[in-house]
């Protein structure tokens, strides 16, 4: 055999991306003669292994021409056209082109040679143009696993027959979806014990009994057991795929024989996976795997079968109750599995959701949070079930440990969560979800001292440290609200707040708070009070680390206008946490001034009966005598050469002097301190050393025009009563302040 000449191009799969489509052409046209009349093996075989690197490597979407695809699959199919190595070259060059209208897969029938009827399936499945499926394909399918004598040829068909049947139901007739279930359920039920059945073992060590099932483990396995095991593996798939037939047509693709197979292969692993190990005796890591692979995909099917036969789901049931028995011995998948069964099957199973639901987001949750496999199985189970996990008050209470997830994870699972929280929204809960989103950095925080241990350390030498942990690490919801000592929580996990994963989920909160500020709209009006009284506490109570806190007072700032445009009577409910809030003019400093604005704005545009019939005049007084003052604070700070630019602005005090206009032309009886209030500013403010001049002059005319404008009790009622809008900066002409200055101008 004659030494391979070096290629025209370099085919290095270094370069693969780099070659030009036309060399790669260009090279086909040159060898196209070679592969079609050579000696089909040195010199073609290195065609063929330079040709299936570049299309292995290469990220380009290339199509070869029509002739050279037509001859690599000749070399494929036809009899007699070079050594195995080369028909397998040919294969891994088609399958990288798929799906491809050039390549026309005709018969596995003869002249076809046995050897390459696996690859030729693969590849039609791998085409996934349906129209190019044959009835001639589907019938040389179903009489491969009717006749064939090679287990190789039936794991094939197969596997084929379920892919197809899986991509589209309806790929096969009743009568060739009924001959893929009788060869199943003859798979299921024929490999036999008796040969090489001393090999044979229990997962306990025990000689196998009863039938052979995927759990009987053995060095080798005969050809039947072998086509066994695929059996098991395409049962979840074929099921899924004949599950949306009418029933007379199920019952005819499922018959009896086929189910109870079904059923009795699915108990007996059931059997065999919780079956207690001797202690001497533990299992590979390898048959752990593959115990509790079994074990989940078993249930799986009996959810399948047991959906279409609710009468068997009493019959199966005592099976999935051991499983539950069986608590932290079973993985992740195996809880996942039985959750689903029990949900979709709650109306006919004598089982305990609850306890399922306690094992799976609860135990399973507080140890195995970090495991990527359990959080995102988890995520998946409550998305698809999220009504019914809802409905049933599950999120109220496990809510704590699906944020566990997001702060440990925050980037890989934030879409997961921001499509979930809504359903985590609910009356009881809603307010101490809130906290939590508020709390999420000192969450990943504190579970990054869990797992290092420096918890443990810092609670033997801090006498209230283990309250504050338990709190912040609890499994359950319910407590309703937050904690009374949050500034000894976050002094305690201040040191932790540089680290990547606290800062990542810092960055990410603002996007779950207006995703829960958006579900909030859905709520009663109770639970929007409840949040909002919270967003009152929580804006001087935020974890101090920047930029943290400032994205999210800018986002309570934002939504808290929003919630009283939704909610009016807010104010009136809530009034006197409103009027504490305020009373203070140092809730106003550290970034609150816009929140604090708003709140402001609010008393004003909302404590009047026009918006509220429950307002009255002993309910306006309050509100001015507490505006009043704080203005009078506010005007005297202003004064002083050193008064805090962050507190006294000019926007508060214009936003002050506009509440308080409203609060006038809602109570006649006020309007002459009001006026006289505002003549005093006036007066005070063209001297006021804390201010630039532009921002002097604003003020003062501002406090003019409402001074003038509140003289007219009819007018002022008018342009004063314009419904509420966001408060924007006192120059906006679409606002009230544009229409008092226009009235003003023409009185």
């Amino acid at each position: 055999m004659s030494e391979p000449r070096k290629s025209a191009i370099p085919l290095l799969a270094s370069s693969a991306n780099t070659i030009a489509d036309a060399d790669v052409l260009r090279f086909c046209d040159q060898k196209r003669k070679e592969l079609k009349t050579g000696d089909r093996s040195g010199e073609c075989l290195e065609i063929l292994r330079q040709l299936s690197a570049y299309f292995a490597l290469s990220q380009k979407d290339f199509r070869l021409p029509k002739q050279f695809t037509e001859l690599l699959y000749g070399l494929l199919s036809e009899p007699e056209q070079g050594p195995p190595a080369l028909r397998v070259l040919c294969f891994m060059i088609l399958q990288e082109l798929l799906p491809s209208e050039v390549l026309k897969i005709a018969s596995f029938a003869p002249p076809v040679e046995r050897a390459q009827i696996p690859h030729l399936l693969s590849l039609l499945v791998q085409q996934g143009n349906r129209p190019l499926l044959k009835e001639t394909h589907r019938q040389q399918i179903t009489k491969i696993l009717a006749t064939a004598s090679d287990s190789d040829l039936h794991v094939a068909a197969l596997t084929a027959a379920v892919a197809l049947a899986r991509r589209d139901p309806t790929t096969f007739t009743h009568d060739q979806a009924g001959a893929i279930s009788a060869f199943l359920c003859v798979s299921l039920r024929s490999a036999a014990l008796g040969v090489g059945a001393g090999a044979l073992q229990e997962m306990d060590g025990r000689k196998a009994r009863d039938f052979f099932t995927v759990l009987c483990l053995a060095r080798t396995h005969t050809p039947e057991q072998m086509l066994n095991m695929q059996a098991f593996s395409a049962l979840q798939c074929w099921l899924s795929s004949i599950a949306t037939l009418p029933d007379e047509h199920y019952a005819a693709v499922l018959p009896t024989d086929f189910r109870e197979a079904i059923i009795e292969y699915c108990l007996r692993l059931l059997d065999q996976g919780t079956t207690k190990l001797p202690e001497d005796k533990p299992l590979a890591a390898a048959d752990r795997v593959l115990r509790h692979a079994s074990l989940a995909e078993a249930v799986r099917i009996l959810d399948l079968v047991c959906q279409r036969a609710r009468d068997q789901v009493a019959r199966v049931g005592p099976a999935i109750r051991r499983l539950l028995g069986r608590g932290g011995e079973v993985k992740a998948s195996v809880h996942m599995a039985v959750l689903r069964f029990l949900v979709h099957n709650m109306d006919y199973a004598v089982l305990d959701l609850e306890q399922a639901c306690a094992n799976c987001f609860g135990g399973l949750l507080r140890d195995k949070f970090g495991d990527p496999l359990v959080a995102a199985a988890t995520f998946t189970f409550a998305l698809d079930n999220s009504t019914l996990l809802h409905r049933a008050g599950f999120f109220c209470k496990y809510f704590p440990n699906l944020l566990k997830i997001v702060a440990w994870s925050p980037r890989t699972f934030l879409s997961e969560a921001l499509d979930l929280l809504p359903s985590l929204m609910h009356p009881t809960t809603a307010i101490e979800l809130f906290h939590s989103l508020l709390d999420l950095p000192c969450l990943s925080i504190a579970l990054e001292m869990s797992a290092s241990g420096e918890m443990a350390r810092i609670i033997s030498s801090n006498s209230i440290a283990s309250a504050l942990f338990a709190y912040v690490l609890r499994d359950e919801g319910g407590l309703g609200g937050t904690i009374d000592r949050l500034s000894d929580l976050h002094t305690l996990l201040r040191p932790g707040a540089d680290g990547l994963r606290a800062r990542t989920t810092a960055e990410l909160v603002p996007l779950l708070l207006h995703r829960f500020f958006d579900s909030l709209r859905e709520c009663e009006h109770a639970t929007v009070l409840g949040v909002f009284q919270a967003m009152l506490e929580r804006i001087v109570k935020l974890f101090p680390v920047e930029p943290f806190a400032a994205s999210i007072r800018e986002v309570l700032a934002e939504r808290v206008v929003s919630l009283f445009q939704g909610h009016p009577g807010l104010l009136y409910d809530s009034s006197k946490e409103c009027l504490e809030f305020v009373t203070s003019l140092k809730h106003s400093g550290d970034g609150r001034a816009a929140f604090f604005s708003h709140v402001v704005w609010a008393i004003g545009e909302y404590t009047t009966p026009r918006m509220d019939h429950r307002c009255t005049t002993d309910h306006i007084l309050p509100a001015h005598t507490t505006l009043e003052d704080l203005t009078f604070e506010l005007n005297m700070s202003l004064q002083s050469a050193t008064a805090p630019q962050d507190v006294c602005t000019a926007k508060l005090l214009c936003v002050l002097m506009a509440a308080l206009a409203k609060l006038a032309t809602a109570c006649q009886d006020i309007a002459p301190r009001v006026r006289l209030c505002l003549t005093k500013i006036a007066k005070q403010y063209p001297t006021s050393p804390s201010l630039e001049p532009a921002s002097r002059r604003v003020v003062v005319a501002r406090a003019v025009s409402l001074c003038n404008i509140l003289l007219h009790p009819e007018v002022a009622a008018t342009v004063l009563a314009v419904p509420p809008i966001l408060p924007d900066l006192h120059t906006s002409h679409a606002s009230a302040h544009g229409l008092v200055r226009a009235a003003d101008r023409l009185l």
